[in-house]
């Protein structure tokens, strides 16, 4: 489970956009993890690709992914590289976090 956190923004306001960002941003980490898991890290997807199996918009994964990467969130390692065949396209992979002292963070 994802710690909630405060969102940066002046237009967040929580008693609206909670009930909406933390199950929303449960169900694009379990997805991507699980893809990974799945194929031992070796699928890459575009924003449209989890928009189409998720139903969220590519602008919301695409939050999403920057919240992963922080902290708060898990730290979770959130890599990019463009697609080769589609120049201009962005592909991503979530993974969890490398530990090294084995501690939580």
């Amino acid at each position: 489970m994802i710690k909630p956190g405060p969102i940066n923004s002046p237009a967040y306001e929580r008693p609206i956009d909670d009930s909406r960002i933390l199950p929303q941003r449960e169900r694009v980490l379990q997805f991507m993890l699980r893809i990974a898991e799945i194929n031992r890290g070796a699928k890459w997807l575009t924003l449209r690709e989890v928009s189409d199996a998720l139903g969220f918009p590519e602008a919301s994964i695409s939050a999403r992914f920057r919240d992963f990467r922080k902290n708060k969130f898990g730290a979770y390692e959130v890599d990019r590289r463009r697609r080769v065949e589609q120049k201009g396209t962005w592909e991503y992979r979530v993974t969890r976090p490398f530990i090294l002292d084995g501690g939580d963070l």
